[in-house]
């Protein structure tokens, strides 16, 4: 019996293969088009193998406006973030070590990291 598209890739990542999503994806149409052929159990007609070519197309747009989407937000956050220590650093300004003013702009601090990292993780620069 023919192993299955998922059996062979769990063979695979245990000898250390790792694929990001969207390269998996051409692995596994490029597998699915292989068994057709190899099969010869159906011959994928011209408009089908258009609609599996563009399904494929608009997944991996998908994938790329999910990231783009993630990047938008991140950067909104550490937008908004920032206003934030703006406004802490005013308020704490001239305060003594331990006030709530500047327990906020120390919270504020460590909060602007945060969105700095979080930045930096999808490989943007803040």
């Amino acid at each position: 019996m023919a192993r299955t598209f998922d059996q062979v890739w769990a063979s695979m990542k245990a000898l250390g293969y790792q694929y990001g999503e969207v390269a998996l994806e051409d692995v596994r149409l490029g597998w699915e088009l292989a068994q057709r052929e190899l099969s010869s159990e159906l011959v994928m007609s011209d408009e089908e193998m258009y609609l599996r070519t563009r399904l494929h197309e608009v997944e991996k747009e998908l994938v790329s406006e999910r990231k783009r989407a993630s990047v938008l937000e991140a950067q909104l956050d550490y937008a908004r973030t920032l206003l934030v220590l703006i406004d802490a650093e005013d308020a704490a300004l001239d305060q003594p070590a331990g006030s709530p003013e500047y327990e906020a702009y120390c919270q504020a601090n460590r909060a602007m990291r945060e969105a700095s990292e979080r930045l930096r993780e999808l490989g943007v620069e803040p």
